[in-house]
């Protein structure tokens, strides 16, 4: 599950327009099914973490990935600066921002 975004972030993405490929989707339980028939239960294509930022970069040319200091994972764009025990933490901290940003400029 680790490679795939959570449910909240997947339904974001898709909202905002994602339209990757995919061979798994992600239901509201985050169980990842490799089932082209998961749709009919209200499943969505399933979103690589590196096709997120890939994502990103390309439609928005938007670039923030987590930083290493001595001790901690930072994620930090413009005045925004937040720090996290993980890489995996800071990289979904990178992407919850990356989504608000996006989703601020198309309200």
């Amino acid at each position: 599950m680790e490679d795939f975004l959570n449910w909240e972030l997947t339904n974001r993405m898709h909202n905002l327009g994602y339209d990757g490929k995919t061979l798994m989707y992600i239901d509201d339980e985050e169980d990842i099914i490799n089932d082209d028939s998961a749709e009919l239960i209200g499943a969505k294509p399933a979103i690589l973490t590196s096709a997120a930022f890939r994502w990103f970069r390309e439609k928005y040319d938007l670039h923030l990935l987590p930083i290493r200091s001595v001790d901690k994972w930072y994620s930090t764009f413009g005045s925004w600066i937040a720090s996290f025990e993980s890489y995996e933490e800071a990289e979904l901290a990178c992407l919850d921002k990356l989504l608000e940003i996006v989703e601020s400029k198309s309200e």
